[in-house]
């Protein structure tokens, strides 16, 4: 199972993707095509971006918690975003993140993160 990454601007999924090897990675442009894969490959993590087209962050997050419920499961998401805003942050916070940062991250912070939610061992860059 992938960590599923969400994000519009494509340097920036290929950014976040490189900082996370060796797990594996699915990416998304856009809510609609996040939610897709979440329903389809179920991820282990998900890295999300608030300021999306279309479906924005916060809304594909609360649909991934209507989600949760119904499988009565948590997918860890971990918010990415360039929009540091008091009230982005909040409404992140109400819908249960398990990390948020504030671009540019710090890619061993993020790999730290990641490494704490995966379920099981890490997977292997060799392999």
């Amino acid at each position: 199972m992938p960590v599923l990454v969400v994000d519009d601007v494509r340097v920036n999924r290929l950014t976040l993707v490189r900082a996370i090897r060796p797990f594996p990675t699915v990416e998304a442009e856009d809510g609609a095509q996040a939610l897709e894969i979440l329903f389809r490959d179920r991820p282990e993590v998900v890295i999300l971006d608030l300021g999306l087209p279309g479906v924005d962050g916060v809304d594909v997050l609360r649909l991934i918690r209507m989600y949760d419920r119904r499988r009565a499961g948590v997918t860890p998401v971990v918010v990415v975003t360039g929009e540091g805003t008091a009230e982005r942050v909040r409404s992140a916070a109400t819908l249960n993140v398990q990390g948020f940062f504030i671009k540019p991250i710090d890619p061993p912070v993020l790999v730290e993160k990641i490494r704490s939610l995966w379920p099981g061992d890490v997977p292997n860059p060799e392999s």
